[in-house]
């Protein structure tokens, strides 16, 4: 069966902006980042199609329309309004707060709130097409034979090099992200106590590079040569990104040196990270804790 119309007629593409045989189609909130979204699902209600939107998707765009800053948060909004003003007779709420999600790897991979999504489209796989930004959520779907299409979304990225000098003493009132902030001395030793319990808006994790373990939990003892990752989401709901090698443990709170740093400008950006697996991982997971804690509330 195929999944897509084969046209070259511009009108049909404006019936059908996403090229498919679906007149049904869920989705979830990193379509907020995508900056044709609006008009594409305008078309879509204007041609009579269907459009699933679940709790949890309400949920978290409610949340990221109190970040009126931002280009996503505008989109967000028009969303709601789409759903609710525009074109409501096109919309369909579905509650998926009795969902237990697809299974639990994908649970723990993507976090409840997308794995509720998955199972929808997994339950209705025949008639929906599921449309994302979020491309770990596009590949889960695949996986699962979910029919879906993964749109593009608006990314500037800026290296922070530019920002800070590598060469500089950090000043710790004048630099949130500096590790030192987390670090304290205990019997002896530094260590970051509890950075699980940290806020949505910071995730830390540390590095031994000499055995690659990951530590998430407190608390963590800190060496020399060890690595501290620091993700922080602002007010603008863009990502700040660093990583720092310890160089010594001397003094108060040790010394250190930033290896990496990058700045996103919105939580649905790709992270760039020069291929390093290990910042990916670790930014992704950041991710799902921070859409976790939204949809929480």
């Amino acid at each position: 069966m195929e999944d897509y119309i084969k046209t070259n007629d511009y009108s049909e593409k404006i019936k059908n902006p996403f090229n498919s045989r679906f007149n049904k189609y869920a989705i979830d909130t990193s379509i907020a980042g995508n900056d044709d979204i609006i008009e594409n699902l305008s078309n879509l209600c204007v041609n009579g199609k269907k459009i699933y939107i679940t709790t949890t998707t309400v949920d978290e765009l409610t949340k990221l329309v109190n970040n009126r800053d931002t280009d996503t948060a505008a989109t967000a909004r028009k969303l709601l309004k789409l759903s609710t003003i525009t074109y409501p007779e096109s919309f369909q709420i579905i509650d998926t707060s009795e969902y237990s999600g697809v299974n639990n790897h994908i649970n723990q991979v993507l976090g409840i709130c997308d794995s509720r999504i998955l199972q929808f489209c997994y339950e209705n796989r025949d008639e929906v097409m599921l449309l994302t930004a979020d491309r770990a959520m596009s590949l889960y779907a695949r996986s699962l034979q979910i029919n879906v299409r993964c749109l593009e979304t608006r990314t500037t990225f800026v290296n922070k090099d530019v920002l800070f000098d590598r060469a500089k003493t950090f000043q710790l009132e004048n630099n949130p992200d500096y590790p030192a902030m987390h670090v304290a001395r205990q019997d002896g030793g530094l260590v970051i106590h509890n950075p699980q319990n940290y806020g949505a808006g910071i995730g830390i994790r540390v590095v031994n590079p000499s055995t690659n373990r990951e530590f998430n939990y407190g608390p963590i003892y800190i060496y020399s040569g060890y690595l501290i990752m620091i993700a922080r989401i602002d007010q603008r709901n863009d990502i700040h990104f660093s990583v720092y090698r310890m160089t010594s443990t001397e003094g108060l709170k040790g010394k250190y040196e930033l290896v990496f740093s990058k700045f996103y400008r919105s939580f649905f950006s790709y992270f760039n990270v020069d291929g390093n697996e290990m910042y990916e991982r670790f930014l992704t997971d950041f991710k799902q804790k921070y859409t976790r804690r939204l949809a929480r509330g």
